[in-house]
């Protein structure tokens, strides 16, 4: 996944936010990360802790890749934000 800065209007309001863009081989590479959080939360698990969640850099990335209309948000300038997968027509 390439990340790279780009002006967004996210909540009608214009600003510059660093996004991943999908690139080829991302689908082997997620899967190659969701095995190997899997892995590591099965091994916690066995030894009598709770399992770990999902980490939403997997997930978010996963689901932009299948909804070629959305790109995740990773960082927004000069804000703090939880923004996750944004859609590219509605900027919801």
């Amino acid at each position: 996944m390439k990340i790279v800065w780009r002006e967004l209007n996210l909540n009608n309001q214009k600003v510059q936010a660093q996004i991943t863009i999908n690139e080829e081989g991302d689908r082997t590479l997620l899967r190659t990360l969701y095995l190997d959080w899997k892995n590591l939360n099965d091994r916690l698990k066995q030894i009598g802790t709770r399992g770990i969640n999902l980490p939403e850099t997997i997930s978010e990335n996963a689901f932009c890749i299948f909804f070629r209309d959305c790109f995740r948000v990773v960082k927004v300038k000069g804000m703090k934000c939880s923004f996750d997968a944004v859609n590219t027509k509605t900027g919801d």
